[in-house]
């Protein structure tokens, strides 16, 4: 019963951003939610649960400090913009001329993902209390370091893209010249942070790897990597970068001579 309380909470959530998006035409507030989703997904289970322990209360923090800065950042990003464009081309292509129908192709899957991914927090949330130890502290580390990556990332391709003549041009400084992608790597790494947390104050529950691995899988094969590669493509630099640099682990860039030559 307080799962399917957690499930309504989020599902309304994406609810209320359906009918703006419908009113506005703006299906990429859907994007400034995703990150939300997780947050509401965690409190309202703490919130909820009659065994609140330590750990569920750290988990929530790290859902909503995530799922904050992804607001914050597409927020500033997008709401001074017209539509994405790949939601204008999805509805195009698609075909997409009914309510129901953008619905069911934009929102229901994101309520899909969000509800699979956020599940090892909300579980812990609602299961027996655990207390806190010294032996999540790797947890943490790997959690904090896909925060950095995927902020730092986010924010000098930012900076990057709004300087004038910069807009085409591919983002190959900073943490971008050690991975193609260094923020869906930070982003992975973030879930992978959460799942080791989980697993060494509760080793039981190792079986919930299926969260970290499935956002892994959707970044690298899916709504990620493969869709900013296939736009990339065409750039003046693109080959070299692509030789040169790693396409998702941070890994020192290789000597630029010698992949020309």
């Amino acid at each position: 019963m307080r799962y399917l309380i957690v499930l309504a909470a989020v599902f309304l959530g994406f609810l209320i951003v359906f009918f703006i998006s419908e009113r506005k035409n703006k299906y990429d507030l859907l994007d400034l939610y995703w990150g939300l989703s997780f947050a509401v997904a965690a409190w309202s289970s703490y919130l909820i649960s009659d065994k609140r322990s330590a750990l569920a209360f750290l988990l929530s923090i790290m859902a909503s400090l995530w799922g904050l800065r992804l607001f914050i950042f597409l927020s500033i990003r997008n709401l001074s913009k017209g539509e994405d464009k790949r939601y204008t081309e999805m509805k195009q292509k698609a075909g997409l001329n009914s309510a129901f129908s953008r619905f069911v192709r934009f929102f229901l899957p994101q309520f899909v993902l969000s509800v699979i991914i956020s599940s090892p927090i909300v579980i812990v949330n609602l299961s027996r209390p655990a207390a806190l130890s010294l032996a999540i502290i790797p947890g943490l580390i790997i959690w904090a370091i896909g925060l950095f990556f995927e902020t730092v990332a986010d924010w000098q391709k930012y900076r990057f893209k709004n300087q004038p003549g910069n807009a085409k041009k591919l983002m190959t400084s900073g943490l971008w010249q050690f991975s193609r992608h260094p923020n869906y790597f930070g982003e992975s790494m973030v879930w992978w942070g959460v799942f080791l947390v989980i697993i060494l104050r509760q080793p039981g529950l190792f079986w919930l790897v299926y969260s970290p691995a499935l956002i892994t899988y959707l970044l690298l094969n899916v709504s990620g990597v493969p869709l900013l590669e296939k736009e990339y493509k065409n750039r003046e630099g693109w080959a070299l970068y692509q030789a040169s640099t790693s396409k998702f682990f941070p890994l020192p860039p290789k000597n630029k001579k010698a992949v020309k030559s």
